[in-house]
């Protein structure tokens, strides 16, 4: 009984889990433009395509699902080490 329990208690927290990455309608979202986002290394779309965001310059933390933390300048790399998840933007 316990174990039927915790399964379905790992298949709830799951299905939150990745219901909490779902994008909303792009027509419900207010956005401000990339040039007034005065950006030093440039604008990208945020994982929804909706937005627009800021790159991340040398150091700076970046990565995790669907780039939630940030994508880099260009010409800098993620380098999330062996977790796959939050990195930090560094030169190629």
């Amino acid at each position: 009984m316990a174990s039927r329990f915790t399964l379905l208690l790992c298949f709830s927290l799951a299905i939150v889990a990745v219901s909490g990455l779902k994008c909303p309608t792009c027509l419900t979202v207010r956005c401000a433009s990339p040039e007034s986002l005065n950006c030093p290394y440039g604008a990208v779309e945020r994982q929804c395509g909706c937005c627009f965001e800021c790159r991340k310059g040398v150091g700076e933390e970046c990565g995790g699902p669907k780039n939630i933390l940030g994508t880099c300048a260009i010409g800098l790399i993620c380098d999330t080490g062996k977790t796959r998840r939050q990195g930090y933007c560094r030169a190629y």
